[in-house]
C-alpha cells in the first residue's frame, strides 16, 4: 500500500486576486528620466555633426530604452536586496554616462573608464542609502 495520496487537479474556476492599482509615478518617473536621457543624447549627437534625422532617431531609441529599463528596475527594487539594487543602478547609470560621453566625441577608452567611475559612484551611493533605510 502506498503512503502517497493522489494530487488534486487544479481548479480553473477560481476567482483571481484583485490586481494592485499602479501608481502614476510608476510610469511618470521613468518617462521623465528617459525623456531627459533621450534629449541629452539627441543634443550631443546633433552637436557632433550627426544628421538631424539620425540624431532624432538616436534620441528616440535612447528615450525608450532608458524609460523601459528604469521602469523595470523600479518595479523590482522593492524586492531586491541592497546589494542587488546598488549593482542594478550602478550598471545602468554607468552605461548611460559612458554612452553620453561617447556621444560627446570622446574615445571608447575614456568613455568606458568614465562610465565605470560613474557606475561605481552610483552603486556606492545607492548601497549606502538603501542599506541605511533598511537597517
Amino acid at each position: 500500500m502506498s503512503t502517497t495520496h493522489p494530487v488534486q487537479p487544479a481548479r480553473h474556476g477560481r476567482p483571481h486576486q484583485p490586481v494592485e492599482q499602479r501608481h502614476r509615478s510608476a510610469w511618470v518617473v521613468p518617462t521623465i528620466i528617459g525623456l531627459a536621457f533621450g534629449g541629452w543624447s539627441l543634443y550631443l549627437a546633433q552637436d557632433n555633426g550627426v544628421d538631424a534625422g539620425v540624431a532624432a532617431l538616436r534620441g528616440l531609441v535612447a528615450w525608450v530604452v532608458m524609460g523601459v529599463v528604469c521602469f523595470l528596475i523600479g518595479r523590482r527594487q522593492r524586492w531586491m536586496q541592497a546589494e542587488s539594487q546598488a549593482i542594478a543602478y550602478g550598471v545602468v547609470f554607468g552605461m548611460a554616462m559612458g554612452y553620453l560621453i561617447n556621444l560627446g566625441g570622446h574615445g571608447w577608452l575614456r568613455s568606458s573608464l568614465m562610465g565605470l567611475a560613474f557606475g561605481l559612484a552610483m552603486a556606492a551611493t545607492t548601497f549606502y542609502f538603501s542599506y541605511a533605510r533598511r537597517h
